[in-house]
């Protein structure tokens, strides 16, 4: 008897982890002409890293540089204009590893690079400082700019990572 109870709640849970499964892989974004958006607008903001370079020394400085209208068109719908004018703040993070060949792992690298702000404000990430600095945008005129300059203090095999840009308002 006690077998066909445990066989019972095994085929039960079973069927809990498929339903749970498709409900995963079924909700959400899918790929497609427009982005992904979750509460909110969409936007192309870019930027750029100069000198672009393959290579790099210690004591080098990479900028990060990067601007944008503060009237910005909707991605998800183009006839949808947001003017960003007086917004309480642009920010976003980004992420500095260091691709570790020995141990074949991805570490953590803001302890290797030097940050200096030129137009923004960076700090320490909040989720994972080893790994990230939150960026914020300052609003001139007509568009927001970010420009930062990244000092390389050590050896080593770098991925930078840019994340989306929030506005909260």
């Amino acid at each position: 008897m006690i077998y066909f109870l445990d066989m019972d709640i095994k085929i039960i849970r079973i069927g809990l982890l498929i339903t749970a499964t498709q409900f995963l892989l079924t909700s959400g974004c899918r790929k497609g002409s427009t982005p992904c958006v979750f509460g909110g607008y969409s936007f192309a903001v870019s930027s750029e890293w100069s000198p672009q370079r393959e290579v790099y020394n210690i004591g080098d400085t990479i900028l990060l540089t990067s601007t944008f209208s503060k009237s910005l068109t909707d991605l998800v719908n183009p006839s949808l204009t947001i003017d960003y004018s007086n917004s309480t703040g642009i920010s976003g993070s980004n992420a500095f590893y260091e691709l570790d060949t020995i141990q074949s792992k991805v570490i953590g690298a803001v302890s290797k690079l030097e940050f200096i702000p030129i137009i923004g404000v960076i700090s320490d990430g909040n989720i994972v400082p080893a790994e990230q600095k939150s960026i914020t945008y300052k609003e001139s005129n007509t568009n927001y700019q970010f420009t930062l300059k990244v000092v390389l203090k050590s050896k080593g095999i770098y991925a930078f990572y840019i994340s989306n840009l929030l506005s909260r308002g």
